[in-house]
């Protein structure tokens, strides 16, 4: 017994003279009875809401929180979390914590480390306060549903000027963390006397998935990953006429192994970019104010662009707005459109191939059932009293289909959502055309029909025979698979 006391005592001498780990209000914290400090420590159990305040009480003692470590959260199922002044947050601390949602930061906070909300695939906001001075990289990365990131005024050492959702550098002018929401501000890299600096930091956009992004003349650099993991980028807009510097010969800052992306700078500097070896890696190089669009075998396809574009003089291809929908018929309406605002989702029809359109301002207000997305978007079959659909083959039927709950539609691509009220008992809803150049009321399968009539491309030349895709027979269009 006396054994046991003397034991009990000195157990409690050290942790009176040392470190201590306790559980307060379900976090975990390595007290420090010497400094009176503490830092919260792994805590991958908890659930739900949880606020870490900057002093916790152990017994009648008070200590300052100091940090949050390294993992500290990793992996929790929190849903929000409220930091009261903590001066630090470690590398990882909140990492791939895929059900939180909301993050409130408070002044008092210093520094953020590497990767501190990565894969926090539910939040949507974040607010940086005017005491931090340090931001690691890759802080948003994956973070898809984020769309507004803001730093309080006065901060000295970043900002987030007009309404750009990204975090910059203040005076160095570097990108430090960005999302699908980012505007590249059209200033941004440029000091006195127009000399440029502007660099996008490694990792900041890590995981958006938009499909195109604007960079401004003041970038002059791209760091090593700052957009890997863009899957769905398709489009780069450069509108330096001096290439860019890029990331290191290993990690370079797109993905680059699928070749599919373009990159579109001034016609003067086509040659300059095509002469540094790093820039072969795009798929192509182009004029500046030309868009890149695909159609495949199908002849049809769905289309959004982030430009107001031109299809007036591109040979081969069409573009169309859903106008109406008929109830009665199972059919929606097509109408032709050349003139698009960006944002536009569009049904383009035409022979299959790569064709490039021309960016030029837009003046049309177009009335449009289509819904067009410029990043990766989860659909779900019903949206209230809508029902969502997307062009599909099925059946060698092609046509538009409902999708399945949690399908994402790739960036670029447009969906139509019709009222479930009124929609047909068929599966497919097909197409009509409101087409002033065009005779044709509907686009029937060319494996059906007799081809022994003269048969046209959409261009009105005749063929010898029907191609893959769409094709103008007896005044319709017809498709062959």
């Amino acid at each position: 017994m006396k054994k046991t006391i003397a034991f009990l005592a000195m157990a409690l001498l050290s942790i009176s003279e040392g470190l201590a780990y306790v559980t307060i209000n379900g976090i975990n914290y390595n007290l420090d009875w010497s400094a009176k400090t503490a830092t919260v420590t792994q805590c991958w159990l908890l659930t739900g809401d949880i606020t870490i305040p900057n002093t916790v009480v152990s017994g009648t003692t008070s200590f300052n929180v100091t940090a949050i470590e390294s993992d500290a959260f990793e992996l929790s199922e929190i849903t929000s979390v409220t930091i009261e002044g903590v001066p630090t947050i470690g590398e990882r601390a909140f990492y791939w914590c895929s059900q939180l949602s909301s993050v409130t930061l408070s002044e008092g906070i210093k520094s953020i480390g590497d990767y501190a909300f990565k894969g926090c695939s539910q939040l949507t906001s974040l607010h940086i306060p005017k005491s931090v001075t340090s931001i690691g990289k890759g802080i948003t990365a994956e973070c898809n549903k984020l769309v507004s990131i803001t730093v309080a005024e006065h901060n000295g050492t970043y900002k987030a000027p007009d309404n750009c959702n990204a975090i910059i550098a203040e005076g160095y002018e570097k990108i430090i963390a960005g999302c699908d929401a980012t505007v590249i501000p059209a200033n941004f890299g440029f000091i006195a006397d127009d000399y440029s600096l502007g660099t996008i930091g490694e990792e900041a956009f890590y995981g958006c998935t938009f499909s195109s992004i604007n960079l401004p003349k003041g970038v002059v650099k791209i760091e090593d990953n700052a957009f890997v993991a863009c899957n769905s980028l398709t489009d780069v807009y450069c509108e330096s006429e001096t290439p860019f510097q890029m990331g290191s010969t290993t990690n370079r800052p797109f993905n680059f192994k699928e070749g599919n992306i373009t990159l579109h700078v001034p016609a003067s500097a086509i040659g300059a970019y095509k002469a540094t070896s790093f820039f072969n890696f795009f798929k192509a190089i182009v004029d500046l104010d030309t868009e890149v669009v695909s159609v495949g075998s199908t002849g049809m396809a769905t289309y959004c662009s982030t430009h107001d574009i031109d299809f007036t003089e591109v040979s081969g291809l069409k573009a169309y707005i859903v106008s109406a929908f008929q109830p009665s018929s199972g059919k929606v309406i097509l109408t032709r459109i050349n003139d698009v605002p960006a944002n536009t989702g569009l049904v383009l029809i035409g022979e299959e191939g790569t064709y490039q359109l021309p960016v030029r301002t837009s003046e049309t207000v177009v009335s449009n059932m289509l819904v067009g997305v410029t990043r990766a978007t989860t659909l779900n079959k019903e949206d209230g009293d809508y029902t969502n659909y997307i062009l599909a083959t099925k059946n060698d039927e092609l046509g538009f289909y409902a999708v399945t709950d949690g399908s994402t539609l790739a960036a670029g691509k447009a969906y139509l959502p019709l009222p479930t009220a009124k929609l047909p008992a068929s599966s497919r809803i097909s197409f009509s055309f409101n087409d002033s150049d065009d005779v044709t009321t509907a686009i029937n399968d060319i494996d059906k029909q007799t081809t022994s009539k003269a048969v046209y491309n959409l261009n009105g030349q005749l063929l010898r025979m029907p191609r893959k895709g769409l094709n103008i027979m007896d005044g319709k269009k017809v498709f062959k698979r």
